[in-house]
């Protein structure tokens, strides 16, 4: 099944720490706020931190059941070219699963940054904004962590 994000898309936002956001328009504290695609790609940007947050089967729907990254299958991998190649073919995998990100329109690198970190970054080229997507992760192979990188 293939997912498809327009101009009139709307999904639960998640934040860079992989919780849902409260809408602060809302009127009530318990309001979740829902990320729409005609500002920004929130709707592409929240489907890509849901996807490399999560593993293939945390998601119960058919239509996200092998959606998720797995990174936690290379925890405790060395840091080598090997590893990387697989994590990037992992990523691939995740934001080109069921449509969420056409493959020409994608790029992802995979960095060493330390024995046992390496940054995982992200380009997306949209279609609906002028300027490319570019999202950046830090993980730890050593300690299985997930660590979004705010880049301006």
């Amino acid at each position: 099944m293939a997912i498809r994000i327009t101009k009139t898309s709307k999904d639960v936002y998640w934040t860079v720490d992989g919780d849902f956001w409260k809408d602060p328009d809302g009127g009530h504290t318990d309001d979740v706020y829902f990320a729409v695609s005609d500002t920004n790609d929130e709707c592409l940007v929240s489907a890509i931190r849901r996807r490399l947050q999560t593993s293939a089967y945390d998601w119960g729907f058919p239509s996200l059941v092998h959606t998720g990254t797995s990174l936690s299958e290379f925890a405790g991998a060395l840091n080598d070219t090997q590893t990387r190649t697989e994590i990037k073919a992992e990523v691939y995998r995740s934001l080109t699963s069921g449509g969420l990100v056409s493959a020409n329109r994608l790029s992802i690198d995979v960095i060493p940054v330390g024995p046992r970190s390496i940054l995982i970054t992200i380009l997306v080229r949209s279609q609906s904004q002028p300027e490319p997507i570019f999202l950046s992760f830090g993980y730890d192979l050593r300690d299985n962590k997930l660590i979004p990188r705010n880049v301006e």
